[in-house]
């Protein structure tokens, strides 16, 4: 689900999520889903996290 919010962003065709009117983002945050800003934060560089502390 995710990946369907965020693609208008990566794709460059708006800048939130929530920005985006043909998505059903909104109403999963009416759900409580998600937060209304989901997906305007800079996402996390994979390659620099530090795995150990995943682990459980």
């Amino acid at each position: 689900m995710d990946y369907i919010h965020y693609n208008p962003v990566k794709q460059g065709w708006t800048k939130a999520p929530r920005d985006w009117e043909w998505s059903s983002f909104h109403q999963n945050v009416q759900k409580g889903w998600y937060e209304p800003g989901w997906g305007t934060q800079q996402a996390p560089n994979v390659a620099e996290m530090n795995w150990e502390q995943c682990k459980p």
